[in-house]
């Protein structure tokens, strides 16, 4: 049975917002509606508005952090099924103008690792929230890791691979054990699954996934599931499963950026104390390494073979580990220092995501190679794999952003000057007389 509240949850929230909140929350609780989701006892908020789905997304971190002071758990809704919802379920009556339409089952996005971080200690302490949960990300973010947390924590859970829950499903139906599979795997306090787009394909498999997952949500028990794409894109998955998958939460893990590449880098470097770093050294592999969590362990464990069995001094041994990033695009000029100026990716450069930040890279990338000797739109095209006309439009843009954005107009104007380049537009913000580039080589002074 859903919990029954003698107060409004928004309205205890409301009631509980500490007086230096942002001032828009409080007409937001007084006129958002809500609901308990089926099968748990989660509150979910309808926000009214688009502008209200984005303030509640803002603050949900608070909000959650109130609800659960208050002994429930706080889940955020699409403001588009808020039209389904009666005056008596909102907290302040409102007229409809249009016909109700049925609540979207639609899945609940968030995004970031600490979300993740937080969704899980929740988890861990007991809380109930909707089922299942999906991870979705690139490989090399850290959902195996974060699995694996969830795992340590919760006592008596169980933690499978998808080769591991096809291995069990095989051995089950050559012994006619598949009913005893389906109940094993239904008894878990805690099931984690990775690499779930695996199982694409693989009709037994499935079928068993499917019976677990729907008794183990019946149950009322968690499910973790683990993915390197959106839940929407999985193939030859059943329409029941994905139907069970599309009810639960669903959380994006990006790649990671560069200070927690720097936490993760030192927490990887604390299991070798014998080692000693240099300084700074952790710093300067957080910026030039990949947000790959296997690529930040292997350079530890590159560096720590190289001080103790290959007799390399501590900056040889960082040196091999790193190895030489002018290697990696010796017929890429400038890409090396736009990205270590932006504290980006060289691969996030020269990949096709579209970022204010990113776009940003680029403009500076494309100016600086038109503005060198011997530079033209034809050859600046071909270094950055695009069109001449791109990088005309670059120049455009730059122009612009030249008197608008103080972050490239100093990044733009750091690079010319120390490489004796005449820009298209207004003299230099620093002189060459007394040229500063505090981005270009930021982490030098920095120690584990």
């Amino acid at each position: 049975m859903p919990p029954s509240f003698s107060t409004p949850p928004p309205r205890q929230l409301l009631d509980s917002l500490p007086p230096s909140v942002d001032p828009r929350l409080r007409p937001f609780l007084l006129r958002v509606a809500w609901t308990v989701e089926e099968g748990s006892a989660s509150v979910v908020l309808h926000p009214l508005s688009e502008a209200g789905y984005r303030l509640a997304q803002k603050h949900l971190s608070l909000l959650c952090r109130l609800a659960k002071d208050l002994r429930f758990c706080l889940v955020l809704g699409d403001f588009k099924a808020t039209t389904s919802l009666s005056p008596s379920q909102q907290t302040s009556p409102r007229k409809e103008k249009t016909k109700a339409t049925p609540r979207s089952s639609s899945l609940v996005h968030w995004a970031g690792i600490k979300e993740a971080l937080v969704l899980l200690d929740s988890l861990v302490q007991g809380d109930r929230l909707p089922q299942p949960l999906l991870f979705f990300g690139p490989p090399g973010v850290g959902k195996t890791r974060l699995l694996q947390r969830a795992s340590e924590k919760v006592l008596g859970s169980l933690y499978l691979s998808s080769q591991g829950f096809t291995e069990r499903v095989v051995r089950a139906a050559r012994t006619n054990r598949i009913g005893h599979l389906k109940s094993a795997l239904s008894s878990p306090p805690l099931l984690l699954v990775d690499d779930l787009q695996a199982l694409a394909g693989r009709k037994r498999s499935l079928e068993v996934l499917l019976v677990v997952l729907t008794m183990r949500i019946e149950s009322h028990l968690p499910t973790l599931f683990a993915l390197d794409r959106t839940p929407q894109s999985l193939q030859d998955f059943p329409a029941r499963l994905s139907s069970r998958l599309g009810q639960g939460l669903s959380l994006s893990i990006p790649p990671l950026d560069q200070e927690s590449r720097k936490k993760l880098l030192q927490s990887f470097a604390r299991s070798f104390p014998e080692v000693k770093w240099p300084p700074g050294a952790l710093s300067l592999a957080s910026g030039g390494l990949t947000g790959d969590v296997r690529a930040l362990q292997g350079f530890v464990h590159r560096y720590h073979w190289g001080c103790t069995r290959g007799g390399l001094s501590p900056k040889e041994a960082l040196a091999a580990a790193l190895g030489s990033p002018k290697k990696n695009h010796p017929s890429l000029p400038f890409l090396e220092e736009v990205s270590q100026a932006l504290s980006l990716l060289p691969s996030a450069l020269l990949s096709k995501v579209r970022h204010v930040d990113l776009v940003r890279a680029r403009r500076i990338w494309a100016i600086l190679l038109l503005c060198r000797e011997g530079g033209s739109r034809s050859s600046a095209a071909r270094i950055m794999g695009v069109d001449p006309s791109t990088i005309a439009y670059a120049v455009k843009k730059g122009g612009e952003l030249w008197k608008k954005d103080l972050l490239f107009t100093k990044t733009l104007s750091a690079l010319a000057t120390f490489h004796h380049l005449s820009l298209p537009f207004s003299s230099p913000a620093i002189s060459s007389e007394n040229p500063t580039i505090p981005q270009l080589f930021p982490l030098q002074e920095e120690e584990l």
